[in-house]
Parts: structure tokens; C-alpha cells; sequence
């Protein structure tokens, strides 16, 4: 067939693809033929995969009174959903699927989707412009692992090991976006003048972020992804012109140069921050703080030299309302404010400057200076 049938096509096959049960059968089949008659096998890789089996573990079979049609399950939950559910099951063995895992798969899904959606409601404003994106900031933190998750999933593509590919974005989305850098990044987002070098430089990260996941999505997400796509602002040299995403190569990891000691400072700050996060729910639990923009992260003396490049990092990659050094700490310190500083009307972070400002008496001195450059 690829030799003469079909001569747009080439001989051998990139891929041979078939269940497990062709190991003696179709692959043996055209193999020896092909080995015999020109000396070559007739696929340059062989990908086999399991079957679907139950919940319970037995085979499902078309002629089961209860089977259930793809188009069903496309008809009830979307294309995009079905997709990715079957993207992320591990192909080596049998693999277990029901109307009802796939229903509970739905989470994992809007997981990626609400990720997509917080970057581009991000970036209504984005002017497109490149800035310069310090070692000692969290933004730099972000886009070194956005390098990492890049190249890991191209590798696992090139490797078809689908389900570490879903597995290595939803974490991303869960954990590096959601729970670190997202939350890290609301202060500034929503407070900061739209014009803040601060705000800037964020949403630069997350215009990065957004076009690398989504082309790293697409072949997953098709539908999500082509219309993530559509809405993607200042798309970089010639893919604006791209119609789809699909017609987008894979993204490549940038060029930045990080260093040991860069990978070391963000741990550094990284670990901090756990610390902090533990004395968090402590002081929630035992001492009824609400948030964290209530506490004060107090941070030991003999660390300034090393995490004051970071600025306001150190207090918004914990939430809190203000950050300080202490020169008798030997460790990470949380501490109850609630009492001895004002809160913001405007951000609600409690800080030692709220009321320095005449004209704003109820809001920190960068919340009033941001009022009044908004005037």
C-alpha cells in the first residue's frame, strides 16, 4: 500500500498502531513479508496499547447490552472532555472506563480551562511589550519553570506517553499557576496602576505562559484550544496571521540563562514560604486570622542580603500584608496584625503606612498613590 498504492505516501510507515492482541498478528503479519521481499521492517516504531475494561476490570465488549458509544459521552460532556479523558489513561495496560470516571474526570478538565481563561482575563490590557524580567523576582521563577515544562512535555509527546503529558500540565496549572505564582500575582494585578512596571512584568509571564500551554494543549484540546487561541492578544511575529493553533509548531524553551545560584534563591524563598504557610493555618485555627493579608511575614536578619532583591515578593508570595526583616530571628515568622496595623480599604493587606496619607486616610501609601496617578 505505501509503496505503490498510495505513492503520496512513504515506505516504512512512521508508526504502526494496534492492540496488544497483534503482537502475534498484524505486526508478525506484515514484518516478515516486508524483512523478506525488501529487507527492511515495513514501520519505523510500533505503539501498542490495552484495552477498556470496566470499572471492575472486565473486558467491555460492542456486543455488552450496556456499552456506551463515544458519541454519547461526547454528546453529554464535550469532545475536548472525552479527549483528554482518554489522553490521560495509561495505554501500557488495560484501562478502565465508565460514564461515571468520565464524569468525575470533569474536574481535571475545567482545572485546565479555569487556568486558560484566569490567564486571558489577565491580559485585557497587555500592551505586547517586552520587559526585563529580574533573577531575584518570582516572575523569573515562573518562567524558568515554564522552560522545564516545555521541555518535558515535548519529550513526552516524541515519547507518545500522552498521560505524562496531561499529568505534567495539570500540575503546572494546579500548582505553579493556582496555588504559587497565581496567588502571588493578585495584589499587583488588581492594585497596582495599570501602568506598573509590577503589574507589566506579570502580565508578560502570563502572556508566556498562555501561548506556550495552549499550543502544548492542542493536541489534547482541540476545540479549547483553537478557540484559546482566537482570543490570545499579540500573538509574537508571524503567528499572528495563523488561523489556528494547529498550525502552530510546539513551543521552544527561551533563551534565558539561569544559574545555580539563581535555582537557589528561589528555593530559598520557596521553602520560606511553606514555613510561613504552616504558621498560616495555625494562626487561622488557634487564633481566628482570616487571611493572610492580616499577618506579617517576618523574615531572620541574617537572610536580608540575599532575599531583599526580591521586594514585595516576599510578602505577596505568602499573601501577606507586609513583610520585614529580624535581626534576633533565627527562622521564618508569622505574626497576628490585626491589632497593631490598619487594613487597606483598597487591597485589605494590613500595613504600618496605612493613614500616611492626608488625602487617603483609609489606604496604604501605594494604594494612595495609585489613586491618585488613576485620577
Amino acid at each position: 500500500v505505501l509503496k505503490a498504492r498510495e505513492p503520496e505516501l512513504h515506505f516504512p510507515a512512521d508508526l504502526y498502531l494496534e492492540g496488544s492482541d497483534q503482537h502475534r498478528g498484524w505486526f508478525q503479519l506484515s514484518l516478515l513479508p516486508a524483512m523478506a521481499s525488501v529487507g527492511v521492517p515495513p514501520f519505523k516504531q510500533v505503539l501498542t496499547h490495552g484495552f477498556i475494561v470496566g470499572p471492575d476490570g472486565k473486558k467491555i465488549s460492542k456486543s455488552d447490552k450496556n456499552y456506551v458509544t463515544a458519541v454519547q459521552e461526547v454528546n453529554r460532556h464535550g469532545a475536548d472532555l472525552l479527549r483528554l479523558f482518554v489522553c490521560q489513561l495509561d495505554y501500557e495496560g488495560d484501562m478502565a472506563a465508565s460514564p461515571k470516571l468520565i464524569q468525575e474526570f470533569g474536574d481535571k478538565y475545567r482545572k485546565l480551562r479555569n487556568t486558560i481563561r484566569y490567564l486571558l482575563s489577565n491580559l485585557y490590557d497587555y500592551d505586547g511589550q517586552p520587559v526585563e524580567v529580574p533573577a531575584a523576582s518570582l516572575d523569573a521563577w515562573m518562567l524558568s519553570e515554564l522552560d522545564t515544562l516545555i521541555v518535558d512535555v515535548t519529550e513526552a509527546y516524541e515519547s507518545f506517553a500522552l498521560h505524562k503529558v496531561f499529568r505534567l500540565l495539570h500540575e503546572f496549572c494546579a500548582v505553579q499557576i493556582s496555588s504559587i505564582y497565581g496567588n502571588a500575582m493578585k495584589d499587583r494585578l488588581y492594585c497596582e496602576i495599570p501602568s506598573s512596571p509590577l503589574r507589566r512584568r506579570s502580565q508578560f509571564v502570563m502572556h508566556q505562559m498562555l501561548l506556550a500551554i495552549t499550543k502544548l494543549l492542542a493536541p489534547m484540546l482541540v476545540f479549547t484550544a483553537d478557540e484559546t487561541w482566537e482570543h490570545i492578544p499579540h500573538k509574537p511575529g508571524a503567528e499572528r496571521e495563523l488561523a489556528s493553533v494547529h498550525v502552530a509548531t510546539l513551543p521552544k524553551p527561551s533563551a534565558r540563562q539561569v544559574s545555580d545560584a539563581d535555582r537557589s534563591l528561589w528555593k530559598t524563598l520557596l521553602d520560606l514560604r511553606e514555613q510561613a504557610l504552616a504558621q498560616l493555618d495555625k494562626l487561622k485555627k488557634e487564633h481566628g486570622v482570616n487571611k493572610a493579608g492580616e499577618a506579617e511575614v517576618v523574615y531572620p536578619g541574617k537572610l536580608r542580603s540575599q532575599l531583599s532583591g526580591f521586594g514585595v515578593d516576599l510578602e505577596d508570595v505568602v499573601g501577606c500584608g507586609f513583610h520585614s526583616f529580624d535581626d534576633s530571628a533565627d527562622a521564618v515568622v508569622l505574626a497576628d496584625r490585626r491589632e497593631k496595623y490598619q487594613a487597606c480599604a483598597r487591597s485589605w493587606k494590613r500595613r504600618p503606612d496605612v493613614g500616611s496619607d492626608a488625602q487617603y486616610p483609609d489606604l496604604s501609601a501605594r494604594d494612595a498613590a495609585a489613586m491618585r496617578a488613576m485620577q
